[in-house]
């Protein structure tokens, strides 16, 4: 016969029985007893949910008693045995409430997400040459990271624009066809752009540098790249004689001193050509573009005394394989090492010093390559 019931009530857990019979309860810290009053009120409350297990109780005291008892009659026999002195029946509950699950709907169900619109990227490129001279038709594969592959040319702005890329991909691969030819033959008869101001230069665009032999470069999507490839040009710079102003009308020729097919000749006059930038008043600048790198060439100069004498023009050097980069310098940066310099009297070469070679791009060892006549 059960003497023990158990029930839940609010948040806690109760325990109903023979008061001998819970006795572990008492020392135990899980369960509490409830005091007399308190306990005849919550069993009062719950009686009639627990009619059958109060028969069950009553008749573990007195086996056979709670046969022809009824109901009414259980009830107030347990109620009278929870007298808090000779009652034989006890209430405890536990010491922590029991938490109780909220209630949650079943969320409804929510309509198909809509597929997202493919993210797009894009890529633009425009190439210029160390001056600033934007370069046409330059011929370049773009390898995305998918496979893809797109054959392109810059237009005649020297950008090239890939618009809807895949959003997805993050890089690219620039391969150039043929760099130097495509770079060379376009700035070979162009003068040189004024230069910019920094404060006038579009930041948009991200500048990088490109070597004249490269092959190919990684470039980030969704940017625009300015490419500043280093095209050869050979820069010379001649000094006036203040005393001798004629010397300005002068002529400077740069030509392939044979024939290794890649013939070059350009000469430009110092007071009129738009290739020959002023330093100072002591100083100009020409700047001969387009050449193709490690051939021989000569530079000639060409006085105007010598043409209205009918004498001879004299070389500044000849047969000398000239250097790929070179640039002028200006009248803020005077450390000139790049290119050649001609100093000393147009009029009397005697005068002007030895050249470095180191400055023409001659090993050390072909010293007798260099000529002066």
């Amino acid at each position: 016969m059960r003497k023990i019931v158990r029930f839940r009530a609010w948040s806690f857990e109760y325990v109903l029985g023979d008061r001998f019979a819970l006795t572990s309860l008492a020392r135990s810290a899980a369960h509490v007893v409830v005091e007399a009053r308190d306990a005849h009120a919550i069993v009062a409350r719950h009686a009639p949910q627990l009619r059958a297990a109060l028969r069950d109780v009553i008749e573990g005291l007195a086996p056979g008693s709670a046969t022809h008892l009824s109901d009414g009659d259980v009830e107030r026999l347990v109620l009278d045995e929870l007298r808090p002195v000779a009652g034989r029946i006890a209430l405890y509950r536990r010491a922590v409430a029991i938490a109780r699950a909220a209630h949650i709907p079943p969320r409804p169900a929510s309509p198909a997400a809509a597929t997202p619109e493919p993210t797009t990227s894009f890529l633009a490129v425009r190439c210029v040459d160390q001056y600033g001279t934007v370069i046409p038709d330059v011929r370049i594969t773009v390898a995305l990271a998918d496979g893809a592959e797109r054959v392109v040319s810059t237009d005649s702005a020297g950008t090239v624009d890939l618009p809807g890329l895949d959003g997805a991909l993050r890089t690219c691969e620039l391969r150039f066809t043929d760099l130097l030819q495509d770079c060379r033959r376009v700035v070979e008869d162009e003068p040189i752009p004024a230069e910019q101001k920094e404060a006038d230069r579009d930041t948009s665009w991200r500048r990088r540098d490109v070597a004249i032999d490269a092959a190919s470069l990684e470039l980030a999507l969704g940017m625009r790249h300015e490419l500043v490839i280093d095209v050869p040009a050979f820069a010379v710079e001649v000094h006036i004689d203040a005393d001798r102003p004629q010397s300005r009308n002068d002529s400077i020729r740069l030509f392939t001193s044979d024939d290794d097919g890649a013939t070059y000749d350009r000469r430009y006059r110092l007071s009129s050509s738009p290739h020959v930038t002023e330093i100072d008043d002591s100083y100009l600048c020409a700047v001969f573009r387009g050449i193709t790198p490690h051939r021989p060439y000569s530079l000639e100069i060409d006085p105007e005394s010598a043409r209205d004498e009918e004498e001879d023009a004299y070389f500044v050097f000849q047969s000398i394989e000239l250097p790929v980069r070179t640039r002028p310098r200006t009248s803020e940066s005077l450390d000139w090492t790049n290119g050649v310099a001609i100093c000393g009297d147009a009029e009397d070469p005697t005068s002007a010093p030895e050249l470095p070679l180191s400055h023409c791009g001659v090993p050390q060892d072909s010293e007798e390559d260099e000529e002066r006549t």
